[in-house]
């Protein structure tokens, strides 16, 4: 089935003196296609009293997906030394509509399977700054720390339906919903990197602070979650040979779950076939 992709990126550098530039970077991604994904799905009961089902679906699906993302940024070096300052903000906007349509056929048994549809609404946003300034590197070392903060929100609307017997679609309430979540993060970092004869070590130490809410609006649920930790890193290293060096390094990190996968939401690919996000999921520290 087609598949329709327009994308357009801009770039523009502006050296406003010898010592500071001024750039814009942006984006615009739109994408249309169009499946039909056939599934098959056999049932068998391990009780002989129940009838085993075989079951064929065709879900005709659709999706539109855009990006658009605007990033400009600024730098300047206060003085011939390296004295530097980078300002930069990223804020990206996304939108992710999809419409499926389930319909289902069960050749064992008379067993009737009303057609489903589900209508999907998806909006994201996301805002980022960073600032990073850089200390003049010498002839064995170099540092630079920064600040950054992002926010993001996910608004995520489901509108599931079934087919009467007269071939009007009924809204099932139980599984629609409009789930909501927002994410706000402050980072504080540092790192410094030194080499000697052979010899490179870095340090760093990064602190965080985030908060998280997911909502679900048409149940009236809101969850919360603020993390805030110290991530430090360090590193070794020995150059063995021109071509072979050892490394010993330690950092401890987090790892967020994508967005797309808190999306709590259930699609089935056939009546008895799912897939869902888990709101739960919690980042990995590792």
């Amino acid at each position: 089935y087609p598949s329709n992709t327009f994308r357009t990126d801009l770039n523009i550098n502006w050296d406003v003196k010898e010592d500071q530039q001024i750039g814009l970077s942006g984006r615009w991604l739109d994408r249309h296609s169009d499946n039909l994904i056939e599934n098959e799905t056999q049932i068998n009961y391990w009780n002989d009293a129940v009838e085993d089902l075989h079951i064929f679906t065709d879900n005709d699906k659709t999706d539109d997906w855009r990006l658009f993302s605007l990033n400009p940024y600024y730098r300047i070096r206060f003085d011939s030394e390296g004295h530097q300052l980078e300002a930069d903000f990223n804020w990206v906007k996304i939108k992710d509509d999809s419409r499926s349509i389930l319909s289902s056929n069960e050749i064992l048994t008379a067993l009737e399977l009303a057609d489903q549809r589900y209508l999907q609404f998806g909006r994201t946003d996301i805002q980022t700054v960073k600032l990073d300034y850089s200390l003049p590197d010498t002839e064995y070392w170099k540092f630079k720390m920064g600040a950054k903060f992002s926010h993001a929100k996910l608004d995520n609307q489901l509108e599931a339906a079934a087919k009467s017997d007269v071939g009007q679609w009924i809204i099932d309430p139980s599984q629609s919903n409009d789930f909501i979540f927002e994410e706000t993060i402050t980072a504080l970092y540092a790192r410094s990197d030194w080499h000697y004869e052979g010899w490179s070590a870095n340090i760093g130490l990064r602190y965080e602070n985030s908060l998280s809410e997911s909502q679900f609006v048409s149940f009236d649920s809101i969850n919360s979650r603020s993390i805030w930790k110290l991530f430090p890193s360090i590193g070794i290293g020995k150059n063995l040979s021109e071509k072979l060096k050892a490394n010993l390094s330690y950092s401890y990190r987090i790892d967020r779950p994508e967005y797309a996968s808190l999306n709590p939401f259930v699609f089935f690919l056939d009546p008895f076939t799912f897939r869902e996000g888990n709101p739960g999921l919690v980042p990995a520290l590792t």
